[in-house]
């Protein structure tokens, strides 16, 4: 890696009303990721365009992934900003963006992204699926936008030898307990100790969620599926899976789920705890 962080971001269409139909916007996308990334400051290590997300990996600094995403959103509808203030200052909608290690676990997410299409069913295979970077570490000239030297590099100092071991981690999915290892903890949130218990942390936990969302316990243990109430679900499950290491088996127990369902909203937006400040 060239020195700044490593981002992965998802622009979600449930947020910003973005609806990916059209193979025409989608190249326009990828041109204004193309175009961009020397200007605004950016390096492209992976994309994938789905129905209604955009997710990528980019290096760069915070400014640097506000500016990405403006101008990808500009895409969408001429509301959005085209351009940003010359005091550096820019609008953009809320988007997710979560810093991950830079060595060879960044490996990991980009397999993840790569098989996406399979994941939701769009292809069988992740050389199928036309929108993402894929094309780019098969050698693909129209894609040499995407930075996979770099990628390659944290494998082996042998392209060739790279090439081998990055196609024999995509034969394998991505679990979310790997996916898991990716990530950056940057929020602040209640660690385990010694002294408190699970059941008196999660309750701790459960308080600042109802706090800030507004949504109860009960509400979160029932069998709701409302947006909101789903998204309760998840900055709880976040902050007890992924802040605190607490077993997904005791949280789907305190939340009455299946563990399968915990899994997977664990790691399905990878959505920091929505803290403004840490939990007593």
């Amino acid at each position: 890696m060239k020195g700044q962080a490593v981002y992965y971001l998802v622009l979600s269409g449930e947020q910003q009303g973005m609806a990916l139909t059209s193979n025409r916007l989608k190249q326009e996308l990828v041109n204004v990721l193309a175009v961009n990334r020397a200007v605004v400051g950016f390096r492209v290590y992976a994309y994938v365009l789905l129905e209604s997300q955009i997710h990528l990996v980019l290096e760069s600094d915070s400014v640097g992934c506000d500016k990405a995403v403006s101008l990808l959103l500009n895409c969408q509808s001429a509301s959005w900003p085209s351009r940003w203030p010359r005091s550096g200052e820019i609008n953009v909608p809320p988007y997710e963006r979560t810093a991950c290690h830079a060595d060879r676990r960044l490996l990991t997410l980009i397999t993840y992204l790569h098989q996406l299409p399979v994941r939701f069913g769009h292809c069988q295979h992740p050389n199928l699926a036309r929108w993402t970077s894929q094309s780019a570490y098969l050698g693909g000239d129209n894609y040499s936008f995407v930075d996979c030297d770099s990628v390659f590099a944290l494998l082996s100092p042998d392209r060739r030898e790279a090439l081998r071991l990055y196609l024999a981690e995509l034969k394998k999915m991505v679990s979310y307990e790997e996916l898991g290892q990716v990530f950056k903890r940057e929020t602040v949130a209640p660690q385990v100790s010694h002294t408190r218990s699970l059941p008196v942390l999660l309750d701790a936990i459960a308080a600042h969620i109802r706090e800030v969302t507004g949504v109860s316990l009960d509400i979160m243990r029932g069998k709701g599926r409302a947006p909101k109430v789903v998204e309760a679900r998840r900055h709880l499950i976040a902050c007890a899976v992924l802040e605190n290491s607490v077993p997904v088996s005791e949280v789907a127990k305190y939340l009455n789920v299946h563990h399968s369902y915990v899994s997977r909203l664990t790691f399905s937006r990878c959505l920091p705890m929505p803290s403004d400040r840490p939990i007593a």
